[in-house]
């Protein structure tokens, strides 16, 4: 018995000191674990590896990281760049005010619980109208169905007020005056203009201002007293997309994503027909807009469009 108990201790001494002997060996190895991405931006940008902290597997320091660490930095390093039939060619990383901006979205995401309502529009009489003025204008303007989306946005707007408004912890704001945000891709990039006064603004007055904003000689004008405007559009349909939703800006409390106007088989009184037919999605924040006032905006917003008439 006392020989049984001699060798338990022995084991129960060894055991332990194995386990940190493994353990110190084991916190070594994380801290001199490094990415080869994360390699590469920290013997370009000088970082000591021992002020990161690594959030990959086992303890490991990602690309991430490294970025995380140099944030608020504008980081540029020239690349050589071998493809398999080894040819050379030079590059040029940088982190620039787009990632802050995505950075920005990330956190809207998080921060605003996000719901999605999406409608499909007929807009075979709007198609047909702007075909008509623009022949007429004698090359004076020349509209689009986001000139019209712009106006119908800032009609719908007034009829339901809810959706005009902003989010505060302690409050809800609700704005007079209806703003409208429009991104739009221009010759500098893709960029957001202010449409300030929509509601009081004619469509054709609305595509002139939408013109003169995304020319090559203006800058983006993206902020307000109120800040990014009181509503967000954002179009796609140039590039032929067809639906998509996105992210609120948290100054607003809803945006609206148009897709492209497109030619479908629509069934109109029993009888198959070809029209013009384009899908919207509306992003609410959940906190300032139920989806019963998210419908109400979006049925608005859908007749105005299928009978453009009312905003002329």
């Amino acid at each position: 018995k006392e020989m049984r108990r001699v060798l338990r201790g022995s084991v129960s001494v060894v055991g332990r000191e194995r386990r940190r002997c493994y353990s110190a060996l084991s916190t070594q190895a994380v801290s001199e674990r490094v990415s080869p991405a994360a390699k590469f931006w920290i013997d370009n940008n000088g970082v000591d590896v021992s002020q990161l902290r690594g959030t990959g597997i086992r303890g490991m320091i990602t690309k991430s990281d490294v970025l995380l660490f140099l944030s608020g930095e504008r980081v540029a390093v020239n690349v050589n760049v071998t493809s398999s039939t080894n040819d050379h060619s030079s590059a040029t990383q940088f982190a620039d005010s787009n990632i802050n901006q995505s950075s920005g979205d990330s956190n809207s995401k998080k921060t605003i619980p996000h719901y999605y309502l999406t409608s499909s529009l007929r807009l075979d009489t709007l198609v047909s109208l702007i075909s008509e003025l623009n022949l007429s204008s004698n090359n004076k303007f020349n509209l689009t169905t986001t000139d019209f989306a712009v106006k119908a946005s800032a009609f719908a707007l007034q009829k339901v007020q809810e959706v005009n408004s902003q989010f505060n912890p302690n409050y809800i704001r609700r704005f007079s005056n209806v703003d409208i945000s429009l991104a739009l891709q221009t010759s500098s990039g893709f960029s957001t203009h202010l449409i300030p006064s929509a509601e009081k603004t004619g469509v054709i007055s609305i595509s002139q201002k939408i013109k003169n904003l995304t020319s090559s000689k203006s800058s983006p004008q993206s902020s307000t007293q109120e800040g990014q405007g009181t509503f967000m559009i954002m179009d796609l349909g140039e590039f032929g997309v067809k639906h998509f939703s996105t992210l609120i800006n948290p100054d607003q409390a809803a945006i609206l994503a148009l897709g492209s106007v497109e030619q479908k088989v629509v069934v109109n009184d029993g009888a198959l027909q070809i029209g013009n037919v384009m899908e919207v999605t509306m992003s609410c924040d959940h906190r300032v807009i139920d989806g019963a006032t998210g419908a109400m905006w979006l049925k608005e917003f859908k007749a105005v469009m299928e009978d453009p008439v009312k905003i002329l």
